[in-house]
């Protein structure tokens, strides 16, 4: 039995232009990239797109991968609203004009540092630049800093700011406005959080490389998710409401009126069990499927989850109130054991149910291969 995984409405460009020019400007010499912070631009070019990922995990929203070939169409911004352009160095002349026509189709392009500063075959771009045609923004030079800095937030603009607040990041280069506004700068002056408004989209330039996890960055996605109109109506919750909980993935699934949750803990991540409130969209007749017990008619769950373990949760819009199953009583040698199961639910007809049948011999032992 199939069930539908929920599509992703956040998009990655995969670019394998960019790995090459990171790898011809890295002074790294293994194939094995140096991804520790403050790596120069081959680590950097995988840390930018895992972090950004980590980050989506941590707010429980999915992601999809796209090919420069697959950025076509005039249902892209629709099907995917927020864009992410991880360190993606190099980008042909072709990909430019249909990010931009994504932009004007009311998409939000987000790009990082060194973004656009070559085209496919990693020669500079000339005049008028990719980056100031998407972004509104100009470098000057082409030097490029990858160690530590701190970035002091400072401004508001469209939903996006985290005024007061000040972070140590990676990753820095010398840039200009041209169009857009800096929200952010960093310590040695350089701007490092830009956005620029246009005809029905936007774009969001960061000066710098996300960091594996904090506070600020995790709050500043959730915003520019926002912005773009990604919406985030199940999630993981402190039922205590101080921090956040960490390293919960999530996967949704749906066959006709049945929708299926699970939280993924990503062990690699945490350490914890502390208790956690999963909040599930909207009420219905909640099932922990991994305990096989009914939960209550709720929308949100409280649980406790250790480090690589799973919680599942199917929500019907119905209440399982029997399951009869009908069996011979007697069957003779050689004849076909058929059986009929039936759920019954509290109202209307109910969804499809996977059912796990075995069957026992007479001394009490299943017989493994008769279990479907």
């Amino acid at each position: 039995m199939d069930y539908e995984r929920e599509k992703p409405q956040v998009a990655l460009l995969w670019s394998h232009p960019s790995m090459l020019v990171s790898w011809c400007e890295s002074s790294w010499d293994e194939p094995e990239p140096d991804e520790r912070p403050g790596t120069d631009s081959y680590g950097s070019y995988f840390r930018s797109a895992l972090n950004f990922r980590q980050h989506l995990n941590e707010l429980q929203l999915d992601y999809i991968y796209l090919a420069p070939e697959q950025v076509t169409g005039a249902d892209l911004a629709r099907k995917y609203p927020l864009l992410y352009l991880p360190f993606t160095v190099a980008a042909s002349p072709d990909l430019v004009d249909r990010l931009v026509a994504y932009v004007e189709a009311g998409g939000v392009l987000l790009g990082d540092l060194r973004c656009l500063r070559t085209d496919e075959h990693g020669k500079p771009w000339g005049e008028p630049s990719a980056l100031r045609r998407l972004f509104g923004v100009e470098r000057v030079g082409e030097v490029v800093n990858y160690g530590k800095t701190k970035v002091a937030f400072t401004a508001l603009a469209e939903g996006l700011g985290l005024s007061g607040h000040e972070i140590e990041l990676y990753g820095r280069e010398a840039l200009q406005t041209v169009g857009a506004t800096a929200l952010a700068q960093h310590a040695t002056g350089e701007p490092a959080l830009l956005v620029q408004k246009r005809t029905s989209g936007a774009t969001i330039y960061l000066n710098f490389l996300l960091p594996e996890y904090d506070l600020v960055t995790r709050k500043l996605v959730r915003q520019i998710t926002a912005l773009a109109g990604v919406r985030r109506d199940v999630y993981a919750e402190n039922p205590a409401g101080d921090r956040p909980p960490r390293c919960y993935e999530r996967n949704t699934f749906r066959r006709g009126d049945i929708t299926v949750h699970a939280f993924i803990r990503d062990h690699r991540r945490c350490a914890d069990t502390d208790p956690v409130r999963f909040v599930l969209g909207q009420s219905a007749e909640v099932y922990d499927m991994r305990e096989g017990r009914y939960v209550g008619k709720t929308d949100r769950v409280e649980a406790t989850v250790a480090p690589g373990d799973t919680s599942v949760y199917a929500c019907l819009p119905y209440r399982v109130t029997d399951l009869r199953v009908t069996v011979p009583g007697r069957l003779g040698m050689g004849e076909d054991l058929v059986i009929t199961a039936q759920v019954v639910s509290d109202a209307g007809v109910p969804g499809d149910h996977v059912l796990h049948v075995e069957l026992v011999n007479p001394r009490g032992e299943p017989e493994w291969h008769y279990t479907q």
